[in-house]
C-alpha cells in the first residue's frame, strides 16, 4: 500500500512537471511569435526558432530550480520544528 501511494505520487509528480514545463516552453515560442511545434521544421529553419525554444526550456529549468530552493527551505524549517516539539518536555 505505501509502495503504491510513493509511486503513484512520483507519477503525479512527473506528470504535473512535464506539463508545467511544456506550458513555459510552448509560452515562450509563441510569445516571440514562432510556431509551438517542432514537427515540421526544415533543416535551413530560422534560428531564432531554435533560440525561442532553448530560451523557454533555459526558463522551464530556473522556474524548477526556484521551486526546488523554496522546497528546500520549507522542508528543513518543518524537520526543525518537529524536532522542537518532540524535545519539548510534555
Amino acid at each position: 500500500m505505501t509502495s503504491g501511494s510513493i509511486n503513484l505520487s512520483r507519477n503525479m509528480g512527473n506528470v504535473v512537471g512535464i506539463a508545467i514545463a511544456t506550458t513555459v516552453v510552448t509560452s515562450t515560442m509563441s510569445s516571440r511569435g514562432f510556431p509551438t511545434s517542432l514537427a515540421s521544421m526544415p533543416a535551413d529553419s530560422d534560428s531564432g526558432l531554435l533560440l525561442a525554444f532553448a530560451d523557454g526550456v533555459s526558463s522551464a529549468l530556473l522556474l524548477f530550480a526556484g521551486l526546488c530552493s523554496v522546497l528546500i527551505v520549507l522542508s528543513i524549517m518543518l524537520l526543525k520544528r518537529g524536532r522542537q516539539t518532540d524535545a519539548s518536555p510534555g
